[in-house]
């Protein structure tokens, strides 16, 4: 056990990086080193980075950390590690941060491989959302990597917290690369930040994009020595790997845009990855467990291209039936088990959330929606003297019909990813 000032006391030291030392510690006060408050409760876990001796021998670093107390301090966000306070006690420069239970987002990718692409716009909205905090009090994080996303274990899924975003902003210039002579890490490094410029919110944006690619396919877009990185990131651009979706790879090439202006705000990713994060069909909580699912699709999902025109089809299903329907004023065999059909896929959209414990697509318009349609239609037909009857074929003919135009939608998206991809190489 070790003091810090008057207020902190550090338990024990579970990691150590470029920048300094990582403790886990507690707030007490003289009398209550028991790590117990005054009324018997448990202090507040923090986590304490100590910073390296020689980063501190500038006399300016201390004036710096004066500075921006008030801004750092002042930045909350559930996706940011947020900083409790600032200790200075000697030759020690301490930060107090909260703690964090979990690994980071570089363990995971070591543990895991590369993430499903809904994961993946999951923790990259949820990062961007931390940013436009950061952002908003004029800070720039000017080192985003999966090793300085910490994951939160207390939250189902994990929940993603950006931290170090002050370290960069308070001694900018003082522990420097060896290349550049600017903060930061040469594989995740905004081209302009290499090329000597100042540093922008937008450069952040560029290194979440490069934190997202490597999270789909395992490796950074940009290998190498720090001289070749150089070049790779201000006059090459990104190949596009197998499996990454193209909604999501179009995010991923705004954010990889060489030029600052070019990329999006980090409002504008938040919105666009949350949206691809929770859209209908782009995974299936139950895809895993269906053993005849393609490979790609149990893995990564469905792409939003699969999705519109898996739906289109069904759509046209739906239009030719109405036609018949109303040719035969509600006596076509083939109207009525489409509309049947259309009927008792409401059970299965609830069927599938009940198997997922959790919300899934569908099952929030089955029963105000669809379900109250289909009762309305069966009415007015039987008004009509039609009685709409579920012929023996009707449940096992309609998912046949649905899955077929599904599956037809996949092999058409699946032939057109497969071109891209040739096209891709090629060039």
């Amino acid at each position: 056990m070790r003091r810090l000032g008057s207020n902190y006391v550090l338990d024990q030291r579970i990691g150590r990086g470029a920048q300094g030392e990582v403790w886990r510690g507690r707030s007490v006060s003289d009398h209550q080193e028991d790590g117990r408050g005054s009324e018997g409760t448990q202090q507040d876990v923090l986590a304490f980075k100590i910073l390296r001796a020689d980063l501190v021998e500038d006399e300016g670093l201390v004036g710096r950390f004066v500075k921006e107390r008030t801004t750092l301090t002042r930045i909350r966000s559930p996706y940011v590690v947020n900083i409790r306070d600032f200790v200075i006690e000697g030759t020690t420069f301490a930060i107090v941060m909260d703690y964090v239970p979990g690994g980071d987002l570089r363990g995971k990718l070591a543990s895991d491989g590369p993430l499903p692409p809904a994961e993946v716009a999951r923790i990259g909205a949820h990062v961007a959302q931390g940013l436009m905090a950061v952002h908003a009090a004029d800070v720039v994080h000017r080192d985003v990597k999966p090793a300085n996303i910490l994951l939160d274990s207390t939250t189902d899924p994990a929940t993603p917290r950006v931290v170090d975003f002050g370290i960069a902003r308070i001694h900018n210039a003082v522990g420097t690369d060896h290349l550049t002579g600017i903060l930061g890490t040469p594989l995740y490094m905004a081209p302009e930040i290499l090329l000597g410029e100042v540093p922008r919110p937008a450069s952040d944006l560029y290194s979440l994009g490069i934190v997202l690619y490597e999270s789909c396919c395992g490796v950074t877009p940009f290998v190498g020595d720090p001289g070749q990185l150089l070049g790779q990131h201000v006059g090459r651009l990104p190949g596009r790997p197998e499996g990454i979706p193209d909604s999501l790879w179009g995010i991923l090439n705004h954010l990889l845009a060489k030029r600052p202006e070019q990329r999006p705000t980090a409002q504008q990713v938040a919105h666009d990855l949350e949206e691809l994060a929770t859209m209908p069909g782009w995974t299936h909580p139950l895809f895993d467990k269906v053993p005849f699912l393609p490979e790609d699709i149990r893995r990564h999902g469905c792409s939003r291209e699969h999705v519109y025109l898996g739906i289109g089809l069904m759509g046209v299903l739906m239009a030719v039936a109405s036609i018949d329907g109303y040719r035969t004023r509600g006596r076509s065999s083939f109207y009525q088990a489409v509309l049947y059909g259309y009927g008792m896929h409401t059970f299965s959209h609830l069927a599938a959330a009940a198997l997922a414990r959790r919300y899934t697509p569908g099952s929030a318009t089955a029963l105000p929606v669809v379900l109250p349609f289909w009762i309305f239609a069966k009415r007015t037909l039987r008004a009509h003297g039609v009685e709409v009857r579920p012929h023996r074929w009707v449940i096992p003919a309609f998912p046949v019909v649905a899955g077929s135009a599904l599956g037809s939608a996949y092999l058409v998206t699946k032939q057109r990813a497969g071109e891209r991809c040739r096209v891709g190489k090629r060039t």
